[in-house]
């Protein structure tokens, strides 16, 4: 298993709707799962089975039933359209809970400090962090490079902060 060659790293997985998913990765050693939904299902098992669970969110009482079944970090999706302002509300109502941004946020410090701004635990990146096209040509080091720039500018928001 790669996570145990690796010390400090916590392997996931994303992009799980089921239960039946969240088995199969699980028991190739996956050690939390991402939802892009919040299926109150996959909460109840990832709850029995004692895995961190990670649910998508676009409500307020999406984010409550998620808190109920267990998660303690929340991914607010799709995050371009909710907006930083969604934060606090969410913390005025519900001050524990840990959000994560996902969906649009961008490699940039003007797209990534207003998160933070508004009190997320993390952001959450993908295509446009490790962009398809950089993959297909084999330019990893614009990848290395928008990724060590990208932690640079957080690490710089939290001791400012």
């Amino acid at each position: 298993r790669l996570a145990e060659s690796l010390p400090g790293l916590s392997l996931g997985v994303g992009t799980i709707y089921h239960p039946w998913q969240a088995e199969e990765f699980i028991e190739m050693g996956a050690e939390f799962i991402v939802a892009p939904v919040m299926n109150a299902k996959l909460g109840d098992y990832c709850r029995k089975v004692d895995v961190p669970w990670v649910p998508g969110c676009g409500t307020v009482t999406e984010v409550f039933q998620a808190t109920e079944l267990g998660a303690e970090l929340v991914k607010i999706y799709p995050a371009n359209i909710l907006g930083p302002d969604f934060v606090p509300a969410i913390h005025a109502v519900l001050p524990k809970v840990e959000i994560i941004p996902t969906g649009g946020v961008e490699p940039n410090l003007g797209s990534i400090k207003p998160w933070f701004d508004a009190g997320v635990l993390c952001v959450g990146m993908g295509s446009q962090l490790m962009r398809k096209d950089w993959i297909a040509n084999g330019e990893y080091s614009k990848i290395s490079s928008s990724i060590s720039s990208v932690v640079n500018w957080i690490q710089d928001i939290k001791a400012n902060q």
